[in-house]
C-alpha cells in the first residue's frame, strides 16, 4: 500500500509540475516571436549587399541538409577557403580525379556568397553528388543533420586530402606561432579583429589574378635545395626522360606520407586523449584520438550532484552514470523527475559531464597490461588540441529497448566566451576561447520503429553573417534576420564556435597595410616572394594561422609541378619583401620562393608514375576478362567455382594496388601479404605456395579469384605473398 500511496503521490505531482511547465513554455515562446525580425527580401536596407543570405530550396525532406549547409556556409574559414580555392576543389592534388562532392559544395557555397544570383537557390546537383557516394540519404526521408554533417566532413577530406611527407611535416614543427603571437604587446578587439579578417582577404584575393609563372631562377631554404641545384642543371642539359624500370628503383618511389592533411582537418579536427588508471597497480595508459565533433549527453539530477561531489581522486569517486536500484519505483521516480524538472541545464554542465571522471567497473573493467587482466579503473578524457571550428552536438535523441523520445531540456548557451581552459591537459599553450558562430535546432519529436530512430520534424539554423555581424534565420528557402537573443532561447541541436584571439586582429591589419603600400613600389625596383593562397586564407580568418607553409603549391625542390603552373594563382599570392619578412618573422615556416619554375625532376618522375600506372592496369586487364574484375569472394559463400589455375589474394591489399593504379593516391601498396589467409601452421611454414580447401581458409575473410598470370606479373613486380591455390572438392 505504501508503494502504491508512493506512486499516486508521484503522479499528483507529475501532472501539477506538468501544467506549470507548459504554461512557461507558451510564455516563452511568446516572448521569442516579439524579438523575430522580418524576412530579409522585405528588410529597409535594400542597398546593402546580399552576401550569404540566400535561402535554399527543400528538394523533399531535405532541411536536414540545408540546415548544415547553411551552417558550415557561415564558418569563415571553410567559406574563404571555398570561396577563394576553387581549383584543388575540383580535382585532387595531383590532378588525377576530379571531386565531385568537393566541387559541387565549393559551388554551392561560392553561389550562397555572390550577390549576383537570386535570394533562393536549388542544391539539386549537390544532393545528385551526395547521393552518388552515400544513397542513404536519398530525398522524401527523414534524416538526423548530424548523422549528414559528420559523413559530409569526412567525405570532403577524403577528397581534399593530400600527403604531407617529412620535409612538409619538419617546416610545420619548427616553429611555436602562439609563442610569436603572444610576444605581441598590442592588445586587440576581437570585434575588430574580425572586421580585419574580411578586409584582409578582399585585398588579397584581388591581386591573386596577376601572377606571372618565371621561367628562370628560384631560391629555397629546404633541406634539399643545395642539392638540387647541380641536379637540375644536369637534367636541363639533358633529354629530360626517365625510364619507366629506372622508376622502380628510386627512393622516390618508395616515399611514405607521414599523414595526410585537408583543409577539413585544420578546421574542425582536434585532439583528445583518454587516461585510464588501473585502481589495483595505479599504472595509467594513454589513448589519442582526433575528433570532428564532439557529442554531449544532457545530464540528469543525479549526475548533476554526484558531479559536484566527485573526487578527482580515483579512490574517492563515483560514477555519475550508477543507479543504486534498478526496481521499477525507482525507474518511475527517476524518469518523473528527468521530466518534470525541465531544469534550465548550461553548456557548461554537459561539458563537465563529458570530461568528467567514468569508473570502469563490473562489465566495463579494462584489462591492464602491467596487471595482465581486467581491472576496475577509473577513465577521463582532455583535449590535446582544440580546433579552429568546435562542433558540439547535443544528444537530444535516446532509443531504449520499448521507446525513443527526445529530450527538450534548455542548455543555455553562451555566444561568446566559451571557456575549454578547464578541460585541456597540461598547460597547452594554444587558444581555448570560442565565439558562437552557428546552431542548428530540431523542432518535432522522434518515433521508432523496428529499434531504428526516425527523427521527425523540421531542421533550422541560426546563423551569424561574418560580412555584417549580424545573426539570420535559415530556414531553407526564408532567410530572416533575428535578434541575439532569440538565439540564445533556441533549443540547441548541433553548435558550431569558432576560436579566437586577441592578437591576430593586429598582425592582420599590419599585414593589410603592407600588402597596400606595395603597390606603391615598381617591379622593377623591388623582388618579390610567393605565398600559399591557402596559408594567406588562414591568416585570414584563424586564430592561430601556424607556421607559413609553401608546400601546397612547391615540391621538395621548392620548385613547382607542371600540371599546377598554368594555373598558378589558384595555388599562391605574390607579397612584396616587406610583407613577406613581416610575415616570416611572425610565423616561421617556408620554403622561401621568389619565382614559379617548373620542377623537370618531380615532373618526370610523375610522368613514370602514370606510365608505370597504365602498365599494371593494361596488364590486369589483358589477363582477366571483364566478369572476373575484382571479383570479391568471402568465405561465408555457399557457391565456390574455381578454376584449377586460379589463385587467391587479399583484398585489403588489392584494395591498395587499385588506389595506386587509379590514382587515388601515389603510395605503393607493397609486397602482396596473403598470410592473414591462412592458418597459422600453414603461415609459419618456409613454403612460397599453398594448396588449400575453402573450409580451411579463416573465417571472415574477403578475397579476390585472379588467375595464374595475373598473379605472376603482380608477384614479379610487389613480391610478398604466399602464393595460395584454392581446391575446390567439386572439381
Amino acid at each position: 500500500m505504501l508503494n502504491l500511496f508512493h506512486a499516486f503521490c508521484l503522479c499528483t505531482l507529475f501532472i501539477f509540475y506538468l501544467k506549470i511547465f507548459l504554461l512557461r513554455d507558451i510564455l516563452r515562446q511568446l516572448a521569442m516571436l516579439s524579438k523575430i525580425g522580418l524576412p530579409v527580401s522585405v528588410l529597409t536596407h535594400t542597398d546593402e549587399p546580399n552576401f550569404g543570405l540566400k535561402g535554399i530550396q527543400n528538394l523533399g525532406n531535405t532541411c536536414y541538409l540545408n540546415a548544415a549547409v547553411q551552417a558550415l556556409s557561415n564558418c569563415p574559414p571553410l567559406t574563404e577557403y571555398m570561396r577563394h580555392c576553387s581549383l584543388p576543389c575540383s580535382s585532387s592534388p595531383d590532378g588525377n580525379r576530379r571531386n565531385k562532392l568537393a566541387s559541387e559544395f565549393q559551388k554551392l557555397i561560392d553561389t550562397l556568397w555572390d550577390d549576383e544570383y537570386e535570394n533562393m537557390l536549388s542544391p539539386i546537383f549537390f544532393v545528385d553528388a551526395v547521393l552518388a557516394c552515400n544513397p542513404h540519404f536519398r530525398l522524401f526521408q527523414q534524416q538526423d543533420t548530424q548523422e549528414f554533417l559528420r559523413f559530409l566532413l569526412n567525405e570532403l577530406h577524403e577528397q581534399l586530402k593530400r600527403p604531407v611527407y617529412k620535409w612538409e611535416h619538419r617546416l610545420l614543427k619548427t616553429r611555436n606561432h602562439h609563442e610569436m603571437l603572444k610576444n605581441n604587446t598590442h592588445g586587440y578587439d576581437s570585434d575588430s579583429s574580425m572586421s580585419s579578417c574580411s578586409s584582409f582577404v578582399s585585398c588579397v584575393s584581388a591581386a591573386s589574378d596577376n601572377l606571372d609563372c618565371e621561367k628562370n631562377g628560384i631560391s629555397s631554404d629546404t633541406d634539399d635545395a643545395s642539392s638540387y641545384n647541380s641536379t637540375a642543371e644536369l637534367m636541363e642539359g639533358s633529354d629530360n626522360f626517365v625510364a619507366e624500370e629506372e622508376v622502380l628503383n628510386k627512393e622516390f618511389l618508395l616515399r611514405k606520407p607521414v599523414r595526410y592533411n585537408s583543409i577539413i582537418n585544420d578546421i574542425f579536427s582536434g585532439q583528445l586523449v583518454t587516461s585510464i588508471t588501473c585502481l589495483r597497480c595505479k599504472s595509467v595508459s594513454h589513448n589519442k584520438e582526433i575528433f570532428q565533433d564532439i557529442s554531449l549527453s544532457i545530464p540528469s539530477l543525479e549526475q548533476l550532484v554526484l558531479m559536484q561531489n566527485a573526487s578527482i581522486n580515483g579512490n574517492e569517486y563515483v560514477s555519475p552514470s550508477s543507479v543504486a536500484n534498478q526496481s521499477w519505483l525507482s525507474w518511475l521516480t527517476l524518469r518523473f523527475k528527468e521530466y518534470i524538472s525541465r531544469m534550465d541545464l548550461t553548456l557548461s554542465d554537459c561539458l563537465k559531464l563529458f570530461f568528467s571522471p567514468e569508473d570502469l567497473r563490473g562489465d566495463d573493467m579494462y584489462r591492464c597490461d602491467r596487471c595482465k587482466s581486467l581491472q576496475p579503473g577509473v577513465k577521463i578524457c582532455r583535449l590535446l588540441k582544440t580546433p579552429q571550428i568546435l562542433c558540439i552536438h547535443i544528444k537530444r535523441f535516446r532509443h531504449e529497448a520499448s521507446s525513443s523520445f527526445k529530450l527538450n531540456n534548455r542548455i543555455d548557451f553562451p555566444l561568446e566566451g566559451l571557456d575549454l581552459s578547464d578541460f585541456v591537459q597540461g598547460r597547452s599553450s594554444d587558444l581555448h576561447t570560442y565565439n558562437l558562430v552557428a546552431v542548428i535546432s530540431h523542432s518535432g519529436n522522434a518515433d521508432a520503429f523496428c529499434h531504428h530512430l526516425y527523427l521527425g520534424g523540421h531542421y533550422v539554423s541560426y546563423c551569424m553573417n561574418h560580412s555584417n555581424y549580424r545573426w539570420y534565420l535559415f530556414d531553407d528557402e526564408t532567410v530572416t534576420a533575428v535578434d541575439p537573443c532569440t538565439v540564445e532561447n533556441v533549443e540547441a541541436y548541433v553548435l558550431f564556435y569558432e576560436k579566437t584571439s586577441n592578437t591576430i586582429g593586429f598582425v592582420r591589419e599590419q599585414a593589410s597595410a603592407l600588402f597596400e603600400n606595395s603597390h606603391l613600389l615598381s617591379p622593377v625596383e623591388t623582388s618579390f616572394y610567393y605565398i600559399s593562397m591557402e596559408w594567406v586564407i588562414r591568416l585570414s580568418t584563424f586564430a592561430e594561422p601556424g607556421p607559413v607553409n609553401n608546400y601546397s603549391f612547391l615540391c621538395r625542390h621548392g620548385l613547382v609541378n607542371g600540371k599546377k603552373l598554368s594555373s598558378m594563382h589558384n595555388y599562391c599570392l605574390k607579397l612584396s619583401p616587406s610583407l613577406w619578412n613581416y610575415l616570416r618573422v611572425k610565423f616561421g615556416g617556408g620554403p622561401v620562393c621568389h619565382h614559379l619554375k617548373h620542377c623537370i625532376i618531380c615532373s618526370a618522375y610523375q610522368e613514370a608514375f602514370e606510365s608505370r600506372r597504365k602498365h599494371e592496369l593494361s596488364k590486369f586487364y589483358r589477363y582477366q576478362n571483364d566478369d572476373e574484375y575484382f571479383i570479391s569472394k568471402s568465405i561465408a559463400d555457399e557457391n565456390h567455382d574455381f578454376a584449377s589455375s586460379s589463385r587467391l589474394i587479399c583484398t585489403k591489399w588489392l584494395r591498395r594496388w587499385k588506389a595506386f593504379v587509379f590514382g587515388e593516391t601515389d603510395e605503393l601498396p607493397g609486397p602482396i601479404d596473403n598470410s592473414c589467409m591462412v592458418p597459422v601452421p600453414l603461415r609459419n611454414g618456409s613454403a612460397k605456395t599453398i594448396s588449400i580447401e575453402v573450409s580451411d581458409l579463416l573465417p571472415n575473410l574477403c578475397f579476390c579469384c585472379i588467375n595464374n598470370d595475373t598473379w605472376r606479373d603482380l608477384i614479379s613486380i610487389y613480391g610478398g605473398g604466399p602464393e595460395i591455390c584454392c581446391q575446390n572438392k567439386e572439381l
